[in-house]
């Protein structure tokens, strides 16, 4: 689980002034009871050795349940110069604009960026724009070049350690599923689930890098994860192509680009129509639901992603987007169940529409604890989530079949 709290925070303080150390409080907006941290570690160039104050004018209340007030754990990136994107129009005009495909308005700014790594909350991120920052006193000490690719090192393996455990809280779902207790997966499925895992892996650390680095580093920043991942895996570089390889790749994007180009030309042609792309009844069901939480009022808006009410409205969403990827195709000429060839990525995309429905659901086991909203709500509830789930495992059951029965 990641927390990000950067909203709620309404002033702090962060002391690096004993090298390998970090010390601090943050008070949250409505709340008396502030958050310790306790880290090991050191802050970037910029704070390391010193001792800052900070306050944000913007904070808006949250009660972060389940966050615990004691942080201890290994910090991560702790700088005030990291560099983001600050939007200059309102999160509905941005949206606007993005459906519109009109560019949004924004400006570089400097960001005090808090993250770390804790046993009682796994990974926790503060990305303050806008914060009042106050030198309280410092650098008192110099943090050196040895030291820094010391604390780059502890950051990377904490990270490590965190999306291993995100891997692993996700494998440990899937495998409690139904369908694995009694079933062996086809080779070509578990190699599907390897490559989406691998993949995942590297989105994350070039993500990660990204948010530190900018958007314009990011082909370097591919280019080096990939190699670092093809290290780590013991995986030979690529090998060049030949020239004659290099025709046929190149001859090949710009059948795909053609393919592409007549593509858009007939959906333009047809878009006097106004007909909506055909969606899977399952995917459908699965979009409607989530969007019917959110047009319900229910959510509270100041409180943090991990609210259950929020991992029901999400995990029904993220499902929903799983579910188009895996079914809508099969609307547009394809067979089902697929064919052995796109079973297994059909089958990546329905394992995690069924885990972000198990995460709903555990969502709205945590609804029944507290006994938010009416008991009829939370019935209703459980009654379409259930019905969803169901329907996706009766899916994965049919693609999987396709691998093991190719014939039927």
């Amino acid at each position: 689980m990641a927390w990000r709290i950067r909203e709620h925070v309404l002033s702090g303080e962060i002391d690096n002034r004993v090298k390998g150390r970090i010390r601090g409080v943050l008070h949250l907006a409505g709340s008396p009871n502030p958050i310790t941290l306790d880290l090991e570690g050191n802050a970037h160039p910029d704070l390391a050795g010193s001792s800052i104050r900070f306050r944000n004018p913007r904070a808006t209340e949250a009660s972060l349940e389940g966050f615990p007030r004691e942080q201890t754990g290994r910090a991560g990136d702790i700088t005030a110069s990291h560099r983001v994107k600050d939007l200059l129009v309102s999160t509905e005009e941005f949206l606007a604009m993005s459906e519109e495909e009109r560019s949004t308005a924004y400006r570089w700014a400097n960001c005090l960026y808090l993250e770390w790594y804790s046993p009682q909350s796994c990974r926790v991120v503060m990305e303050g724009i806008g914060y009042e920052i106050e030198w309280v006193e410092g650098p008192l000490w110099q943090i050196s070049e040895d030291d820094l690719r010391e604390q780059a090192g502890r950051t990377d393996d904490a990270m490590e350690e965190f999306l291993e455990n995100v891997a692993g809280a996700l494998a440990d779902s899937e495998s409690s599923g139904p369908s694995e207790t009694d079933e062996v997966i086809p080779p070509e499925e578990a190699a599907a689930d390897a490559e989406a895992d691998r993949m995942d892996l590297l989105n994350d650390r070039i993500l990660r890098r990204v948010e530190k680095e900018g958007p314009s580093e990011w082909d370097r920043i591919h280019e080096e994860e990939a190699a670092r991942l093809r290290k780590e895996r013991g995986e030979p570089d690529p090998t060049p192509l030949t020239p004659e390889e290099e025709a046929v790749r190149a001859e090949w994007i710009e059948e795909t680009n053609a393919a592409a180009r007549e593509a858009a030309e007939e959906v333009q042609a047809d878009s006097w129509k106004d007909e909506e792309p055909p969606e899977h009844p399952l995917a459908l069901e699965c979009k409607e639901f989530a969007l019917a939480l959110r047009k319900q009022d229910i959510l509270p808006k100041n409180a943090s992603d991990e609210h259950p009410l929020w991992e029901i409205a999400n995990g029904a969403l993220f499902a929903s987007g799983k579910l188009a990827g895996a079914l809508n195709g099969c609307l547009d000429g394809e067979e089902w169940p697929p064919d052995p060839l796109t079973a297994p990525s059909v089958l990546v995309f329905l394992k995690k529409a069924r885990h972000f429905l198990q995460d709903a659901l555990r969502g709205l086991d945590s609804a029944d604890e507290e006994n938010l909203l009416s008991l009829q709500w939370r019935t209703d509830t459980r009654t379409r989530l259930t019905a969803i789930l169901d329907g996706t495992e009766q899916l994965i059951q049919e693609a999987r079949r396709s691998l093991t029965n190719p014939e039927d």
